[in-house]
């Protein structure tokens, strides 16, 4: 199964099932002399899959969107005209920071990320821990899930836009959250959120996140 999720272009799919593989075969190697912490063990691995489920979507397959990517360029190639878009090299040179407490969803994004073209890219359990990276890294964009602790998402906005950490106090900050109520949105952006991904997102949705925010930040640098 973990072979056959990396050929259909879901590495993050193939690592977890990869992990379950390795484990059920130690539980079946130990037999009788398994033990519960064991049978755990590849529960919680089993409970990492599942929340993967909403992500095995075709816009984040990676084989397609190789091809997808390869028809584009023939297109290109053949009927050459001047484009608006952001070139990769943009992406190449943003640093990200993201805060997520599920290791599994923070492999995904760091994935996503790297498969987009962003060759820096740290990750955090919290918003602590991106407090802790934002001191020794100079990020140009933090992505940061909404609830975690014992710093959240909207802690570590709040510290950043009051000029409390070493980056920027106008970095922009993207918000991944499964929580998408006008209420807390207004509340985000009333504390200077930059842009919203609801849970499960796919590679498009973090590309185009990615372009308006850059956009955005490109124009303001313009107007100075």
């Amino acid at each position: 199964m973990a072979g056959a999720a990396h050929c259909m272009g879901f590495p993050f799919l193939g690592n977890e099932l990869g992990n379950v593989e390795f484990l059920l075969l130690g539980l079946i190697e130990r037999g009788p002399e398994a033990g519960l912490k064991d049978i755990l063990e590849v529960a919680n691995r089993l409970q990492a899959v599942a929340r993967l489920k909403g992500y095995v979507t075709p816009q984040n397959s990676g084989l397609l969107r190789a091809v997808q990517q390869s028809q584009v360029q023939q297109i290109s190639a053949e009927d050459p005209k001047p484009s608006r878009a952001i070139l990769p090299s943009s992406f190449s040179a943003q640093r990200i920071v993201f805060a997520d407490d599920d290791m599994t969803i923070r492999m995904l994004m760091r994935e996503m990320l790297t498969n987009l073209g962003v060759r820096s890219v740290e990750t955090a359990v919290n918003g602590q821990e991106a407090l802790q990276i934002l001191e020794r890294f100079n990020a140009t964009i933090v992505i940061t899930d909404w609830r975690m602790k014992p710093v959240s998402g909207m802690d570590l906005l709040k510290r950043i836009r009051g000029g409390k950490t070493m980056v920027d106090r106008d970095c922009p900050v993207i918000f991944l959250t499964s929580s998408n109520t006008v209420k807390d949105v207004k509340l985000a952006i009333n504390e200077g959120a930059n842009h919203f991904l609801v849970k499960p997102f796919t590679t498009s949705a973090v590309e185009k996140a990615l372009h308006q925010v850059i956009l955005r930040t490109h124009s303001e640098e313009m107007l100075l």
